[in-house]
């Protein structure tokens, strides 16, 4: 609760400088302006990862109940104890809200991927395997085909369905990425597709949720989502 009223001051303090032009990098002088600074900091993102899309708290009112708190005003609308009461229960309702969102956007991202993968296996040289995998040959390698075990050298790059990009080894300096294939290391898509490229091969990988990271949500990649992967497989080490 003390963590509630903290974050709740600085919105106050925010709030009461109107539309002030804010120093978003200030000279830091002392162990106590870092400290400051550092704690301002933690809370806005902690304010911002717990608040709702188009839903803010009202600054002015926040101000007015924190000055009636730090006064205590006996003759305040409402009493501390309710107040605990009627926030609690609001942040109940947020939380519950953010559940029901989430659900409501994995449903979606699951039938976006299906109606996805059932258009995109009709294209010419798609391949789709038993599990669900597709796959397409842009470059077919000469050279040999990992086993389990096996541990590989990879160019990559990882796209949402609507071309997002969430993951490269294309960036500048990154190196090839390197794992044993079939062994979980990796999604379950991956590990099957490696285990029929042939070095030197570059293929596009098409894979379903259920091979990839199911209904879990990651850094930049939402429950549910269907992935799309080029691949070259650069050696077998």
């Amino acid at each position: 609760m003390k963590k509630v009223f903290l974050i709740l001051g600085v919105v106050a303090l925010l709030a009461s400088c109107g539309k002030q032009t804010v120093d978003k990098n200030p000279t830091l002088t002392s162990d106590l302006d870092s400290a400051s600074y550092s704690f301002g900091v933690l809370i806005g993102s902690d304010i911002k990862k717990n608040s709702l899309e188009n839903e803010v708290l009202n600054h002015d009112l926040i101000h007015s109940g924190l000055v009636v708190g730090l006064e205590e005003d006996t003759t305040a609308k409402i009493t501390r104890d309710e107040a605990i009461r009627i926030w609690n229960g609001y942040l109940a309702k947020q939380n519950e809200k953010k559940r029901e969102k989430a659900k409501q956007d994995l449903e979606e991202n699951k039938d976006k991927g299906v109606k996805f993968l059932e258009e995109n296996k009709e294209k010419a040289g798609v391949i789709t395997t038993e599990s669900g995998l597709q796959y397409q040959v842009i470059e077919q390698g000469e050279g040999k085909v990992p086993q389990k075990g096996d541990t590989v050298k990879v160019n990559y790059k990882g796209t949402l369905i609507d071309g997002t990009v969430f993951d490269t080894t294309e960036n500048e300096g990154r190196a090839p990425f390197e794992f044993v294939v079939g062994e979980g290391r990796v999604i379950k898509g991956w590990d099957e597709a490696l285990q029929l490229m042939p070095v030197g091969s570059k293929w596009k990988l098409f894979i379903p949720s259920e091979l990839a990271y199911g209904d879990r949500e990651i850094p930049k990649i939402k429950g549910g989502s269907t992935l799309v992967f080029d691949v070259e497989l650069l050696e077998i080490k």
